[in-house]
């Protein structure tokens, strides 16, 4: 029997917070801080009339990286996925887990072929009440419910399709959360996952941050901010200090993790750099994919950013992936796996955090 934490239970019969799990690892820190921390964060972000989230991430040229991945690398998307999948079924039944603002939610329901189920799950309800609004008002089959990820119960088959949009790299109960999709997905059901898979806490390696910071050396003077230092436009890399929030905890073994019970079907890893020019609070409002000249620059960069991972010079921090189930897991093989695995963890968490460490789970 592993270590049992009991949390207020919350959701509905399909998808819920359950009152215990058998492996829990949030008791190695002090996950109520955390989870305060986290809420706090992500209730204060700007957030667009679309319900997305806003401030940098809603730079044009963020947004043109996504247009460019699709249309020239990719030839789908996330929304792509999901649809294609989704309108070959009869009655879907679709479950979002960290929906956030609820924005993806709105716009997947839009393009669904009727009838369609949609749930959609997040630790912070506060922020998801607008999209709420917005399905009811249009007439959208979207119920939108408070659920603690780390904890998260999904009744057996119950979904034809299961997707996290940048969610994944809040959680600490990774294998437990596997665990449930797995059960809760149908026997040719799909996993879509599009997340950061970057250097634990921090996203970045030290070598891509380098290499960003000699990009931007060279960079063509008229997108270079004229309020700084050259030098320091983009901050040297710093090793992680103190956990705030979930953001980043274990990315790193996301995808390790998923394969132990899904095989992937699609997958496209990228972003080696170009997040650190395209949200810039300046550089990326600099260049402007509008303007063929700005736009043709930014081709170049985006092109070498995949180019670093393709020849393996830098590694890369986001993955889209399409995954189906495995015919069949070891869960004992898997749980070991785990316990060896974040041994780690669990010394990085006495090192870095200010707030201790609990007892480890059995």
């Amino acid at each position: 029997m592993g270590n049992l934490r009991e949390v207020v239970a919350d959701g509905d019969a399909d998808v819920y917070t359950a009152r215990r799990v058998a492996t829990d690892w949030t008791g190695s820190f002090d996950y109520r801080k955390l989870k305060e921390e986290e809420i706090e964060e992500y209730s204060n972000i700007e957030v667009t009339e679309d319900l997305h989230e806003g401030g940098i991430h809603a730079q044009k040229a963020w947004a043109y990286w996504f247009q460019y991945l699709a249309r020239e690398q990719w030839k789908t998307s996330l929304s792509g996925e999901i649809l294609s999948f989704c309108n070959t079924i009869a009655n879907p039944r679709i479950l979002s887990l960290g929906c956030g603002y609820g924005g993806i939610e709105l716009e997947i329901a839009s393009s669904l072929k009727k009838p369609y189920e949609i749930i959609a799950v997040d630790l912070n309800c506060s922020i998801f009440n607008r999209a709420r609004e917005e399905a009811a008002t249009k007439g959208f089959n979207i119920r939108f419910l408070s659920v603690d990820l780390n904890f998260v119960g999904i009744r057996e088959n119950a979904f034809d399709l299961v997707f996290a949009h940048a969610s994944l790299h809040h959680l600490l109960n990774l294998e437990h959360v596997f665990r449930q999709i797995y059960s809760g997905l149908r026997e040719n059901g799909r996993l879509i996952v599009q997340d950061i898979i970057g250097k634990t806490q921090v996203l970045f390696w030290k070598e891509n941050v380098d290499f960003a910071i000699d990009l931007v050396r060279n960079m063509p003077r008229q997108y270079k901010p004229d309020s700084l230092d050259e030098q320091g436009i983009i901050p040297p890399y710093v090793e992680p200090s103190i956990q705030k929030g979930m953001e980043g905890i274990r990315q790193e073994e996301i995808e390790s993790q998923i394969n132990k019970y899904f095989a992937p079907i699609k997958m496209f890893k990228y972003g080696s750099f170009i997040r650190l020019i395209c949200t810039h609070p300046e550089l990326g409002k600099r260049i402007c994919p509008s303007k063929e000249a700005d736009r043709e620059y930014l081709e170049t960069l985006f092109r070498l950013d995949l180019q670093q991972i393709e020849e393996n010079k830098l590694r890369p921090t986001e993955m889209l992936a399409v995954f189906e189930k495995r015919a069949s897991i070891d869960v004992n093989k898997i749980r070991a796996e785990g316990h060896a695995g974040l041994r780690g963890l669990l010394l990085m968490a006495k090192r870095l955090l200010s707030i201790g460490v609990g007892n480890q789970p059995t």
